[in-house]
């Protein structure tokens, strides 16, 4: 399925010595002549200051013949261009390169029909192919990505988001039959669906069943990757999601039982399990509930890198992660990212049963919403600071959530004023070179964190 549009690698080599040539016939300084250069072209049209501009047509010693417009010796403009191996372009031209609106028959009796740039399908564009399979959407450096529908050669049909020539995102296949897989896909595989209304949710015990919280579970989704394949290792990533992990465990964090809390350390956080974990935690969740992804190691911008990525491949797109949540039911959504270096997060407190319901209540009594909050912005590096032996935005996230960002006093910390005392404590530290975000749709008063 990963169908690449190749334009061959030769059409960006053919360009030949303008001051080597032999003017044959005509004026090949400033008119119309035909001239024979030492690389064995051949070009008739006109020139200006010795040199094609204007309309002309060269044959490439290659077989490659391009007739079009030229200017300053460079193919610009309109034209055509037809490779010796049978591929045909005719469009537009800049700089020597496709770009702009063009079409390229391919000699395999592929077609496609839309915007270019570089030589290479990008932006909108229809790829009609040999097979009967026709796609029409987005490209990108020749490759199917973004929004675009495949009509499939069988009577099946694809509409949803691409990447990389590959179904990934959100959604739906449609199967002659009429059958419909409809939900998240990765790497061209079908990876799960959400649920809905009426479906029946897996079998999970409430959280302290004979307090008022029994209504509202949290579900969360823990990642840490310290020990890279192909990056270079971290310091403090894995250790964070586990205290992490044992921060939710405890009466202050909700009391979660195992069944509640998916953790994915090192070797566990690949790209695929990281899915699967979060469709997994986002299909079980239902009207009352939180779903929360924590994140915690090497990011780029637009995406986390698991641990089997390279910065290249197999990453983790923000885009990905956000639909995967607003998907779910859950009434609360909340993700947490410290995505270049991670400190402390959580420290483990002493267990309280009231500190719980307060949680709870807190979550209850909120409107819910998804709620981002991000180390530093997409052009920013997330510090670590050897001082205190954590990220810099770790290190006050734990200090804000133990109750420094309780501006009003009221025990509970929510997300707007953890973000205020991140905001203003981690720009302080790094004079200026680190921002926090916040943003998303969710209602002010979604809690956080609450102390005793």
């Amino acid at each position: 399925m990963n169908r690449k549009l190749s334009v061959l690698a030769v059409f960006i080599c053919t360009q030949t010595s303008w001051a080597q040539f032999k003017c044959v016939k005509g004026d090949c300084y400033s008119g119309y002549g035909e001239a024979v250069f030492n690389s064995g072209a051949v070009y008739a049209g006109n020139f200006a200051k010795g040199k094609p501009h204007g309309y002309g047509a060269m044959t490439f010693a290659e077989g490659h013949r391009y007739t079009g417009n030229w200017v300053n010796q460079q193919r610009e403009g309109t034209g055509k261009f037809k490779f010796a191996s049978g591929h045909e372009y005719v469009g537009n031209f800049l700089h020597n390169q496709f770009s702009g609106k063009g079409v390229m028959t391919y000699a395999n009796g592929n077609k496609y029909d839309g915007e270019w740039s570089a030589n290479q399908p990008e932006g909108y564009g229809v790829m009609t192919m040999r097979s009967g399979d026709r796609y029409a959407g987005y490209f990108a450096k020749g490759r199917f990505e973004g929004v675009g529908t495949m009509w499939y050669a069988n009577g099946a049909r694809y509409e949803g988001d691409w990447k990389a020539g590959n179904r990934e995102g959100t959604g739906t296949m449609t199967h002659p039959d009429g059958r419909q897989e409809k939900g998240v896909w990765s790497q061209d595989n079908y990876v799960g669906a959400p649920l809905m209304a009426g479906t029946t949710l897996p079998a999970t015990s409430k959280t302290d069943p004979e307090k008022g919280a029994n209504s509202i579970r949290i579900w969360a989704v823990l990642v840490g990757v310290a020990k890279y394949s192909h990056l270079r290792s971290l310091n403090y990533t894995d250790d964070d999601a586990y205290r992490l992990q044992i921060h939710l465990r405890s009466p202050e964090g909700g009391a979660l039982p195992e069944s509640q809390v998916f953790s994915l350390i090192d070797e566990e956080a690949r790209r695929d399990a990281i899915v699967q974990a979060l469709i997994a935690a986002a299909n079980s969740a239902d009207e009352n509930d939180v779903l929360l992804f924590y994140f915690s190691g090497h990011g780029q911008e637009g995406a986390f890198l698991p641990v089997d990525s390279d910065g290249s491949t197999n990453r983790l797109d923000h885009a990905q992660v956000r639909e995967i949540l607003l998907m779910s039911r859950a009434k609360s959504k909340i993700i947490l990212a410290d995505a270049c270096h991670s400190g402390s997060l959580f420290a483990y407190k002493t267990p309280s049963s009231e500190a719980m319901e307060k949680l709870y209540a807190a979550f209850a009594a909120s409107k819910g919403g998804l709620a981002v909050l991000l180390s530093s912005r997409s052009e920013e590096y997330s510090l670590e600071d050897n001082k205190t032996r954590s990220g810099v935005f770790s290190y006050f996230l734990m200090k804000g959530a133990r109750g420094l960002a309780d501006v009003d006093g009221n025990g509970i910390i929510t997300v707007r004023e953890l973000h205020a005392y991140l905001h203003a404590n981690v720009r302080t530290y790094t004079a200026g070179a680190q921002t926090p975000l916040l943003f998303g749709n969710f209602d002010p008063a979604m809690p956080f964190a609450v102390i005793r």
